[in-house]
């Protein structure tokens, strides 16, 4: 389901270890698999993955996850994420467009923090995406270099963005999905807001060697 990820197993001399990834790609009915794997030095998964040859296999299992577009129906979807967080609402997109195309009410906002314009994955999709659709915005938050033209971006961090979105208990659904310290200062303060904790739903991504 889009939103879900899978597990690369790599053996080690005493242990195999996991890595997560979520996939990046909508299902399409062929099995492939699209990944987004942030270079981590020396790490099980960069090592493993930046040295492969055209054809060798790699263990993987799943797909596992709970960040997947239930049957619900807020009055808006609010994705956050940062890093290779992205990847796995770039999957979402067949379906949110099918949900925009059948409830004209439905609004949807992707939020994605990065430190400057060249980090930000998948940034001309989701604004081709945009662009046909206005109930569907995607914002850049970008924390070092914010190009004072840019109308898709904003200066700061991700969560800094909450107060500007007017987002409403009860109404919204959010989605977050990346860095661990990100999530947990807006899950903080999404919970100041009012929000329920079922109204939000959190996918944490942690870089280890």
């Amino acid at each position: 389901m889009p939103g879900q990820f899978v597990s690369i197993h790599i053996a080690r001399a005493d242990k195999i270890v996991r890595r997560n990834f979520s996939i990046a790609n909508p299902p399409n009915g062929n099995a492939e698999l699209e990944l987004a794997c942030a270079y981590v030095l020396n790490g099980l998964a960069t090592t493993l993955l930046s040295n492969l040859k055209l054809g060798e296999a790699v263990d993987i299992s799943g797909p596992y996850g709970l960040l997947v577009l239930k049957e619900e129906k807020p009055k808006r979807y609010v994705f956050v994420s940062t890093g290779t967080g992205i990847t796995p609402y770039r999957s979402m997109l067949p379906e949110l467009a099918r949900r925009l195309d059948s409830r004209p009410e439905l609004e949807v906002v992707v939020l994605f923090g990065a430190r400057s314009l060249e980090e930000l994955l998948y940034v001309d999709e989701f604004l081709a995406f945009a662009k046909d659709r206005p109930r569907f915005r995607y914002v850049a938050a970008l924390s070092r270099e914010c190009p004072p033209d840019l109308h898709f971006a904003a200066k700061g961090y991700v969560q800094h963005q909450f107060q500007s979105l007017n987002l409403k208990p009860g109404e919204d659904l959010v989605y977050l999905c990346g860095n661990p310290n990100m999530i947990d200062e807006s899950f903080n303060a999404l919970l100041e807001l009012g929000f329920d904790r079922k109204d939000i739903r959190r996918e944490k991504y942690i870089s280890a060697p």
